[in-house]
């Protein structure tokens, strides 16, 4: 897998040398979908 989507609102983190993907929660996609609305690419 490649790195962050901020599309989808990834993040990349470096902890120790290790490049970690930061995710949100399906719940937290939901509810940001439901405030903001459907946004198209």
């Amino acid at each position: 897998m490649s790195g962050a989507n901020p599309a989808r609102g990834e993040a990349e983190l470096r902890i120790a040398g290790e490049m970690l993907v930061l995710r949100p929660s399906f719940s937290a996609l939901v509810a940001a979908e439901g405030s903001w609305g459907r946004c198209s690419p």
